[in-house]
């Protein structure tokens, strides 16, 4: 939970940043276009877009999303362009590679995910024992502030029996020196 707050902090964060950098408002739909898809791995939707930046009118960023994803589809499209080779086998060339790019980077994604999960479990896992530590070292301070009233208990009770022990000692030897001089 607390890995999806801070997600939506930085966007907010980065969406702050690019307004001031993007003044025009489609260059800056773009631009959160960009920062959603290949940054946080959202897919942008008008609705979102609109929810984040708060300009222009509905259909702006319905436009520059569907720009947005035109430009993709183009950059992604892989072209294999050698003289003698047909133009069937060029576009199904093309589209083995586009096709092994996207089973790349959909495992990679999963990877990320995977290794993301892993650590979020670590940080839950150390998280637990330091609390479990702060408990144990708070019970091992009463354990300690509890000893130490006892031993200072004890002490008192030495030295309250010394001091007893000392006027006994003291009576007996001035009734042992009172009847020495009868």
């Amino acid at each position: 939970m607390s890995d999806v707050l801070s997600d939506e902090t930085r966007l907010a964060a980065d969406i702050e940043r690019l307004k001031v950098e993007f003044p025009k408002t489609r260059e800056l739909y773009r631009e959160v276009c960009a920062l959603l898809f290949f940054r946080f791995g959202v897919p942008p939707t008008a609705n979102r877009l609109y929810n984040l930046v708060r300009r222009g009118t509905m259909s702006t960023p319905a436009s520059v999303l569907s720009e947005f994803w035109a430009e993709l589809r183009e950059k992604s499209r892989v072209r294999i362009e050698h003289p003698d080779l047909p133009k069937d086998l060029s576009d199904a060339a093309g589209e083995l590679i586009g096709t092994l790019w996207t089973r790349a980077t959909t495992s990679a994604h999963a990877n990320l995910t995977a290794l993301r999960d892993e650590v979020e479990a670590q940080r839950a896992d150390a998280q637990q024992k330091v609390v479990a530590a702060r408990e144990e070292l708070g019970r091992t301070e009463t354990a300690l502030e509890q000893r130490t009233a006892v031993l200072l208990a004890a002490q008192v009770e030495i030295r309250e029996f010394e001091r007893q022990r000392a006027e006994v000692g003291h009576a007996q030897s001035a009734r042992g020196g009172d009847q020495a001089s009868r």
